[in-house]
């Protein structure tokens, strides 16, 4: 494998702003971090996320072991997380 890992599942489906997660991996980094299936990605590690590609951009500046801040929609809010990438398996 090669590369950061963070293990969340995009939602295909519904357009929205930002990525909308349909569940994540277990025990993976999105889940430690407490990120739940209907949450919308906004921002990772500093960067505004308006769709997969924007994610996928800001996933690849990262490196496994690097902690990252990250903002999502959930409802209403604007929950922030923050989590340690693994290395992709």
């Amino acid at each position: 494998g090669y590369g950061p890992y963070f293990g969340s599942i995009p939602e295909f489906g519904r357009p929205v702003k930002g990525v909308r997660f349909s569940g994540v991996r277990a025990g993976s980094p999105a889940d430690h971090a407490g990120v739940r299936k209907g949450d919308v990605l906004i921002e990772f590690g500093g960067l505004q996320v308006q769709n997969l590609q924007d994610f996928t951009v800001a996933l690849r500046r990262k490196a496994p072991g690097d902690i990252v801040r990250f903002k999502v929609r959930r409802g209403t809010e604007i929950v922030e997380l923050k989590t340690t990438l693994t290395r992709r398996k």
